[in-house]
């Protein structure tokens, strides 16, 4: 019996024809690979086996910064905890959304997530808590008399919300009193508040102090309060994708790109703190000194975000919804298109993995995973079927799993 030598293979190839599936060496690639390593030296592996580590009733978004993990099943967000061997899953918070898809970011110790329709933290990547102190639903009571040390004219009073960091929220409108000559302005806070106060027929609004909830007597003007910081300022809005680089969230709500003030990770500036574009962004990562960003076609913002960034085009193709992923221990990062995998470095080149290889189904959103086991690096792709309607992550990848390795 003659025995015929197959391989070494360099992987998979579903462009060629057939009869044209080897190469100019001894090395032939496959028409199709499943369940399956190629390994380094070229040779057929099976992978390994799975297990079930957790039960779950409609699991998805399952994301990590290396050191914590999250994911979402059904209406609750949940933190795992243990190791790979015996996981173990703690609720971090209910009530979301059903059925939307999370979106995670490590800022600091914290970690926001955002799905779309709610937007939220977990302080030290824990606690759930406030985004930023709310705004005060209510609004300082004014009384002017006689007895005191202002000068006539007319004050302006807001107040701000603290919490224990120090954080400020978006203060309360203003409210106007008319002080006659050595007046006095008492004002009724129900809580605790920062108060700011203008000069006489000014429009600055300068700190006058941080006061529990009782009456407030305002008899004498004082200098050096620093400046309300959050005044034109508002919250953070909910998005389909939360990232964060130069000090600032990033957020993507439909075709608008929203990004905070900086080390404010809670509050954006209407009047400057947006960029939009045509088409809804599927893409948002920050990578080295720049963000990818993806709507229409693939662009590269290179340095500190700002409304008026210049925008340089690399890939004319959209990335796929939720499919960017950093690569670990690298400054690089990839996500999916119609032509399959593109990897983008940190100073904005992008460029095919797959291209002449791969040909596969067209989708409107894929996941990556980076796989790293017996010396090989891959990225496996799944990739959802558009034409279909589902209700969660869990649900929606249909398409075959194609391999590709990491140059």
């Amino acid at each position: 019996m003659k025995h015929v030598r197959l391989g070494p293979f360099l992987g998979v190839n579903n462009r060629n024809p057939d009869t044209q599936l080897g190469s100019e060496d001894t090395r032939a690639w496959l028409k199709r690979a499943v369940n399956v390593d190629v390994t380094n030296a070229g040779a057929l592996k099976r992978r390994m086996g799975y297990r079930r580590a957790l039960a779950a009733t409609d699991a998805h978004s399952l994301w990590s910064d290396g050191e914590r993990a999250f994911y979402v099943d059904g209406r609750t967000l949940c933190r795992l905890e243990g190791d790979a061997r015996s996981p173990r899953s703690v609720v971090a918070r209910a009530g979301l959304a059903l059925g939307k898809p999370m979106s995670f970011a490590s800022f600091g110790e914290d970690i926001y997530y955002s799905n779309g329709a709610q937007l939220g933290r977990l302080e030290a990547g824990s606690e759930d808590a406030p985004v930023w102190p709310e705004r005060l639903a209510w609004e300082p009571e004014i009384r002017v008399t006689a007895d005191g040390a202002l000068g006539k004219g007319l004050y302006q009073v807001m107040c701000t919300r603290a919490d224990e960091a120090g954080r400020e929220s978006v203060p309360c409108r203003a409210n106007q009193a008319v002080v006659p000559e050595k007046g006095k302005i008492t004002l009724t806070l129900l809580e605790a508040a920062r108060v700011y106060l203008t000069p006489a027929n000014g429009d600055e609004f300068y700190s006058h102090g941080l006061f529990p909830a009782g009456a407030v007597e305002i008899a004498l003007a004082q200098d050096g309060g620093g400046r309300c910081f959050t005044r034109r300022l508002a919250p953070m809005p909910p998005g389909e994708i939360v990232r964060a680089a130069f000090g600032r969230l990033l957020i993507a709500s439909g075709n608008t790109l929203f990004f905070s003030e900086p080390y404010l990770p809670g509050l954006y500036d209407p009047a400057r703190g947006s960029i939009r574009f045509s088409r809804q962004i599927t893409l948002l990562e920050p990578c080295g000194d720049g963000i990818y960003i993806s709507a229409d076609q693939t662009r590269w913002l290179s340095g500190d975000i700002a409304a008026d960034a210049a925008l340089r085009v690399v890939h004319p193709l959209p990335a796929y919804a939720r499919s960017g992923q950093h690569l670990p221990d690298t400054e690089e990062v990839v996500w999916y298109s119609d032509l399959g995998l593109v990897k983008g470095d940190a100073s904005g080149k992008a460029e095919f993995l797959q291209a002449g290889q791969i040909a596969t189904k067209k989708g409107g959103a894929a996941a990556i995973l980076y796989r790293r086991q017996d010396g090989l690096k891959q990225l496996v792709a799944a990739i959802d079927d558009a034409k279909r309607t589902v209700a969660g992550v869990r649900a929606t990848m249909s398409a075959e799993l194609v391999r590709g390795t990491t140059p």
